[in-house]
């Protein structure tokens, strides 16, 4: 992770998209079967996902956690 980035920083789709070098398909898939959880506005259809979790998976798809 960019040491400037706070882990509780709110990430856009696109944004984790570009961190986890994913397709949008392979990035809905991880929303949708729980791997990658988002936070979404009450208001409106605007979702974030935790730069914390983007870690995590980036970190589990490089083989460097067990």
């Amino acid at each position: 992770m960019d040491t400037h980035t706070p882990p509780d920083e709110r990430l856009s789709r696109t944004e984790a998209m570009h961190r986890l070098d994913v397709s949008h398909t392979t990035l809905s898939r991880y929303i949708a079967d729980g791997t990658l959880p988002v936070i979404r506005a009450t208001v409106g259809r605007r979702t974030w996902i935790m730069a914390s979790d983007v870690e995590r998976v980036r970190r589990a798809r490089a083989g460097l956690d067990s």
